[in-house]
């Protein structure tokens, strides 16, 4: 499958203050789900996999959906992020790299972490920040691949399968002794004893971490909300990447807690660095996922076709949890 021209897909959609948007569903309905693509222009199974959902009839009365595609023009070139030029040298995050050039200094910024309080905001982060805060959102899903291949990492989890990072309205404490009670400031000296010995019997007997995050969150409503999404993904023939592959991701800040997902943490999120689904956290108090697909790999045939499945698939088992 090629990639198809913008035209073919922008016709569901309207082009408004830079990006394309889409209504779709009931303004009374009780959730409002923001769904996000196209922030990076070379990761196209995010917007094909909602343009899919947006050709068919819409079933979901308690839903609300708001379609965005964020940057089109990356889309036609495969473009990463912007480029925004400085005569000072000041760095300023979030980069992925700058030359100079002429005495001035060339900054490659990231699409997806100019949520936070950067000094260069394209217009369009500023007409999609005004479209959030008119929306409201209640849950948000952010569609990504991992296609880049200049990191160990991207070539390792080429054909792997969909990653969930999940973004939750958590208390920084309540995420930490969750994780790590060794971590937080009320654990007793008991609970530090017990924490030790499990975590030195853990590996000797092939307890994962993730199951002790899982015990200590699992009456969360974040937790109980993505879990449901996970398995109808599952029910309807998404493929989650294994714990095997995913715990090679796992951090005390990005903890595995779970088949594919993992928990970006409240203190990984920097004020002047934030992901979508971090600002929409910390402005409307909702959880969010970003999604991950990767390529054709030694794991698997991931193709265009196959990627923008699993991310419709995917947001489709958002819709029917939300829908409950």
């Amino acid at each position: 499958m090629l990639k198809p021209e913008l035209s073919t897909i922008t016709k569901y959609y309207e082009f408004v203050d830079g990006v394309y948007i889409v209504p779709r569903g009931s303004l009374s309905a009780r959730n409002r789900l923001w769904v996000h693509a196209g922030t990076h222009g070379n990761e196209i199974a995010g917007p094909l996999g909602l343009t899919k959902l947006l050709k068919e009839e819409w079933r979901w009365k308690n839903v609300q959906l708001f379609g965005v595609i964020q940057d089109p023009a990356a889309y036609e070139d495969e473009g990463y992020g912007f480029t925004d030029a400085r005569g000072d040298g000041a760095s300023w995050p979030p980069l992925w790299g700058y030359r100079q050039n002429d005495e001035m200094f060339w900054f490659h910024i990231d699409e997806n972490s100019t949520w936070g309080n950067t000094a260069v905001i394209p217009e369009r982060h500023k007409a999609m920040r005004r479209l959030m805060e008119e929306y409201d959102p209640t849950f948000v899903l952010s569609l990504h691949e991992t296609i880049r291949s200049e990191t160990r990492r991207d070539l390792f989890w080429v054909g792997a399968g969909i990653l969930t990072i999940e973004t939750w309205p958590i208390d920084g404490r309540e995420f930490v002794t969750a994780i790590d009670p060794l971590g937080s400031p009320s654990a007793n000296l008991l609970e530090w004893l017990v924490y030790l010995l499990y975590d030195w019997l853990r590996p000797m007997f092939g307890i994962p971490r993730w199951k002790l995050a899982i015990r200590n969150l699992k009456e969360n409503p974040s937790y109980q909300l993505i879990t449901r999404i996970s398995e109808r993904f599952e029910e309807a023939g998404g493929e989650l990447v294994s714990r095997k592959w995913t715990k090679y991701l796992e951090s005390f800040k990005q903890p595995l807690i779970g088949k594919g997902r993992l928990l970006h943490g409240p203190e990984f999120a920097l004020s002047d660095w934030l992901t979508l689904t971090d600002y929409a956290v910390a402005h409307f108090g909702c959880p969010g996922v970003t999604t991950e697909t990767f390529p054709v790999g030694e794991r698997g045939l991931r193709g265009i076709e196959d990627r923008t499945n699993q991310q419709y698939l995917y947001t489709i088992a958002v819709l029917d949890s939300l829908n409950e």
